[in-house]
């Protein structure tokens, strides 16, 4: 068998999924392509095998026509992998993970180079420059973890590259990990799942231009959220006849970020967050040695 690991993503409808494929702590390939078709899993698996002897094709195609049937099922069959982790423990998820990536996962993260590690994996997951944006986002990702977790805002102009960032540092957390909206309705915090924001990843899409009082108050729960790290709604509802008020809670701490083109941020959504920005300089190259030291630093 092959040691090759496939991870994908679904991108669009009709088959169209994002392989990403690994070989140990190397990224060997990361490919959008139209999964149904015999002839893409037949070029990518010739890609990924290619000057890598020790490498069976015919394994990378059965593997990559597994996925085609996986990323084929009816979508009311179909469960996110969130969806699949929301009732399992992190000790399950982990009773599930072979023990060979378990050991590759922990001599990683003992590596002494850890983060110029990470920043080259971004950088072949097609981030060109942005190494100390990319980074930054990471670390908010990864700050879910602690008891008061970062949020950060990316400012930038139209087309600077913000939102791609960040969509691709996204795709290095796993899925039991993140949540990823494109937008948030105000009260969308209050009716999720119980637990599922908890020490959660939240990755919003970009922030509307409009600036007033209806704005601010759309982002009142997030605000809260994000201080306090959790959230709590008397509510009346209707029960049996008569309205009763019931206490709704959530449970976070999250961490958050969002990008936005406008250069001015409500007060009490900016001092909650870090504000960063793309880096148009001309003299800005790829090469992430130098930002991850910084940032070691």
């Amino acid at each position: 068998m092959s040691d090759i690991a496939l991870h994908y993503n679904p991108v669009g409808r009709n088959g169209s999924v994002t392989i990403t494929a690994r070989l140990g702590e190397e990224t060997v390939a990361v490919e959008t392509l139209d999964i149904t078709k015999s002839s893409a899993r037949k070029k990518l698996a010739a890609s990924i095998c290619k000057d890598r002897p020790g490498i069976n094709q015919d394994d990378i195609e059965g593997s990559l026509l597994d996925i085609a049937a996986s990323a084929a099922e009816k979508p009311k069959d179909r469960k996110s992998p969130i969806e699949k982790s929301l009732n399992e423990s992190n000790a399950e998820l982990l009773e599930r993970m072979p023990q060979v990536v378990r050991e590759q996962a922990r001599q990683m993260l003992e590596s002494p180079d850890l983060l110029e590690r990470i920043c080259k994996d971004i950088q072949t997951m097609g981030v060109a420059g942005e190494q100390e944006l990319a980074m930054t986002t990471y670390l908010v990702g990864l700050s879910r973890l602690l008891k008061k977790p970062l949020a950060a805002i990316s400012q930038g102009q139209s087309s600077s590259g913000k939102s791609y960032v960040i969509d691709q540092v996204s795709r290095i957390f796993p899925p039991e990990a993140i949540i990823v909206a494109t937008q948030m309705t105000p009260q969308a915090l209050f009716y999720m799942k119980s637990g599922q924001l908890k020490h959660r990843f939240v990755v919003c899409g970009e922030r509307s231009r409009v600036q007033d009082d209806d704005t601010a108050e759309a982002t009142r729960a997030l605000r809260e959220m994000l201080s306090s790290g959790r959230l709590s709604k008397l509510i009346p509802i209707k029960k049996e006849g008569s309205m009763v008020t019931e206490l709704v809670e959530q449970d976070g701490p999250i961490s958050y970020i969002e990008s936005t083109t406008v250069s001015v941020v409500f007060d009490e959504d900016a001092n909650r967050c870090l504000l960063l920005t793309t880096d148009e300089r001309p003299e800005q190259k790829p090469g992430g040695s130098y930002v991850a030291s910084r940032l070691a630093t």
